[in-house]
């Protein structure tokens, strides 16, 4: 858990000023978190190696 805390606070840190191209211009970082809760809660996928 702690290698996937660190990947999202690098992640979210290197894209800080990174916006997506949706009309709510929504930062990058939310679709990456998304995608993980997705693949973890929907997928059944529990290896952090593979979420991060």
């Amino acid at each position: 858990m702690e290698k996937f805390m660190h990947a999202i606070q690098f992640a979210a840190y290197k894209h800080r000023f990174q916006k997506r191209k949706d009309p709510d211009q929504t930062p990058y970082i939310n679709h990456p978190i998304g995608v993980a809760h997705i693949l973890s809660n929907e997928a059944g996928v529990n290896d952090f190696d593979i979420l991060a």
